[in-house]
């Protein structure tokens, strides 16, 4: 009678029969056999099979048969035992995974976690996110970055401690396979290169994103794809998409992953990003017009045009100004861009005074122009560029020495000229005063009798270690002895401005002497 049809590796029948039966046929057949059992102990569940299965595994890939081992291999690759192969400690597999699966490099850095040869399989995920010249996206490069990163990262508290080491399958060869060759410089140094790579393969994504979300953006294909499918060095992302492009947020991000502290360039770049969000415009206010005319002269949009309406007709070019629908908009994009620049290390790539001086001035235009055009207009007691840099992150005392360098400017020009100026910039520094000494106010618990006890337009910033630091501040800029000197040098500079609004003047010196009582009443006991 015939024998029973062997198997091959692929699982179809192999029909042999007399002379057709060669030496390799007859191998074939051999291996399908072995494999054929070692399936069903792996998937058995039967006690004790699948250990039976390691143990046979451990057996043939013991063997010194380089074409067996091969077809052992790829027959557990192929046939869902997975897992069972990259568990063999075998010099043997850690070839057939580098040369004859070279096209899948994650099977070799799966080989090596299972191992604990964490920075060998760091090294596999590194040259796999950096090789040129391949067609792998920014997404998958991305992926291998950060797979790097975590195991270069769980080398460093030693190899062989993955928590699957107790598992492998050991063979006669077990000891020969490659061990790690980095020291633990090596490795701190290739962390901190990787983690840089990563920070600009994220702005590289975020360019590409914009672009694909612009319709007037020409780029040509052959940049596209660069862009979307090798890492391109921070340079070059600079140089030839974010400044090209005018992406300001872009450019400033990259700025500060490069430590580069250029003023000049940065403070082009917050201006255009200002007007961005007002320009074109239109307006009924001269005054209005000639900020914004000299807020754009320093910036990438000075082609916008800023319109003066004579009446109440617009004529359709850009929106009007004093309808504030810009207001939220902007301050919102400085929140947003505001909290991924300051605090991160690079903090001049938000630069506070040119920041509180423009939108100040944007504010101070916005109450005036509207307040002229609409008799019904009341200011709005909300400081909103207070309560911009407040969420960012910026603290009290150093918004306040903004302000405070911003009235040493207006000092320093011609009296008179610059009046109605003075005042407005001492109205909002009682502004941040008021708002810090309500902030400590609600960490302490106690009552304070200032205009503006609302936290309008703040609530979300209102929570205990917002408070609590807002109280330590205030205690140690009363106690160090320069807060309260600062609010008498307030009120000298009011009552020297003989020439301006007697009734604001005396608005805002009696703010001021309430700030005064109430940071006693709280912090100097």
């Amino acid at each position: 009678h015939s024998p029973t049809t062997p198997v091959n590796t692929s699982g179809t029948s192999v029909v042999m029969s007399g002379v057709d039966v060669t030496p390799a046929d007859a191998l074939r057949t051999c291996h399908a056999i072995i494999f054929y059992y070692i399936n069903i102990l792996l998937v058995s569940t039967v006690v004790d099979s699948y250990k039976l299965a390691e143990r046979m595994v451990s057996v043939c890939a013991s063997s010194s048969d380089i074409n067996f081992l091969y077809s052992l291999y790829g027959y557990l690759q192929t046939s869902n035992h997975l897992d069972t192969l990259l568990r063999i400690d075998s010099p043997a597999l850690e070839s057939w995974l580098k040369d004859v699966k070279r096209d899948q490099p994650g099977l070799l850095w799966r080989y090596y976690v299972v191992h604990g040869k964490n920075s060998l399989a760091g090294d596999v995920m590194w040259k796999r996110a950096c090789t040129a010249n391949v067609n792998v996206g920014l997404d998958e490069r991305m992926e291998c970055l950060t797979r790097a990163i975590n195991s270069f990262s769980a080398s460093l508290e030693g190899e062989n401690t993955t928590t699957l080491t107790g598992r492998r399958i050991t063979t006669a060869n077990s000891f020969a396979t490659q061990q790690a060759s980095f020291s633990r410089d090596e490795i701190e140094r290739i962390i901190t290169q990787i983690n840089e790579q990563l920070d600009v393969a994220a702005l590289q994504k975020r360019t590409l994103t914009t672009i694909a979300q612009s319709h007037n953006v020409d780029l040509d294909d052959s940049k596209i794809y660069n862009l979307s499918h090798s890492l391109i060095s921070v340079s070059d992302l600079y140089n030839d998409y974010a400044a090209p492009l005018n992406l300001c947020d872009i450019c400033l991000l990259i700025l500060q992953t490069c430590h580069h502290n250029d003023q000049s360039t940065i403070a082009t770049l917050w201006r255009s990003i200002l007007c961005e969000e007002i320009l074109p415009c239109q307006t009924h206010s001269t005054s209005v017009q000639s900020f914004l005319n000299s807020l754009k002269s320093n910036s990438m949009l000075e082609d916008e045009s800023v319109i003066l309406l004579n009446g109440n007709d617009s004529n359709g070019m850009g929106h009007i100004f004093e309808n504030g629908d810009w207001i939220a908009k902007l301050k919102n994009r400085v929140i947003s861009l505001g909290k991924e620049l300051y605090g991160k290390g690079a903090d001049y790539t938000f630069p506070l005074d040119l920041l509180v001086e423009s939108l100040e001035g944007l504010r101070h235009a916005f109450d005036s122009s509207a307040a002229s055009t609409d008799r019904r207009y009341v200011a709005s007691s909300s400081p909103w560029p207070l309560q911009a840099l407040l969420e960012v992150g910026v603290s009290f005392p150093e918004i306040l020495n903004a302000f405070d360098k911003m009235l040493d400017t207006l000092h320093m020009d011609v009296v008179g000229a610059v009046t109605a100026k003075r005042l407005q910039h001492l109205s909002s520094i009682v502004d941040v005063l008021t708002q810090w000494i309500i902030a400590a106010s609600t960490f302490s618990h106690r009552t304070v009798d200032l205009p503006g006890d609302t936290f309008d337009g703040m609530s979300s910033l209102v929570t205990n270690k917002y408070a609590e630091n807002a109280a330590n501040q205030l205690s140690r800029a009363a106690f160090s002895g320069g807060l309260m000197p600062r609010i008498d040098a307030y009120k000298v500079s009011l009552e020297s401005l003989v020439d301006g609004n007697a009734n604001e003047i005396s608005q805002i010196l009696s703010s001021l002497n309430n700030v005064e009582e109430a940071i006693k009443r709280l912090v100097m006991k």
